[in-house]
């Protein structure tokens, strides 16, 4: 938190993610506790995500960079997607096909 606070923009995006979520029989922390720390810090989010059962990964990521977008002009946007590698694609008319989310878990 110190480097974050030392090094990060005062409106970036901070999200707590407990890892590991595939190893429940292990877990030291429970997931009220993990969301009370990251409310106690200014108001972060929380999530769990495994990367072993690939659980939680994409949807926070993608969570994370559809929260930074919203932030940002959308002249801003265009401008800067233009210029780079990434491009603006129109959605394909078949999503594609997700894993079935787990009931008892929620993600942010």
């Amino acid at each position: 938190m110190k480097m974050i606070d030392k090094y990060a923009s005062e409106d970036a995006e901070l999200l707590l993610v407990g890892n590991k979520l595939d190893c429940e029989t292990d877990r030291e922390i429970t997931r009220h506790q993990g969301e009370k720390f990251a409310q106690q810090i200014t108001g972060m989010r929380f999530c769990e995500a495994s990367a072993k059962d690939n659980f939680n990964v994409d949807e926070i990521f993608l969570k994370l960079v559809d929260d930074i977008l919203k932030k940002m002009p959308l002249d801003i946007l265009r401008n800067e997607l233009s210029n780079s590698i990434l491009s603006l694609q129109p959605e394909p008319e078949i999503p594609p096909e997700l894993p079935p989310p787990r009931p008892h878990v929620r993600c942010c």
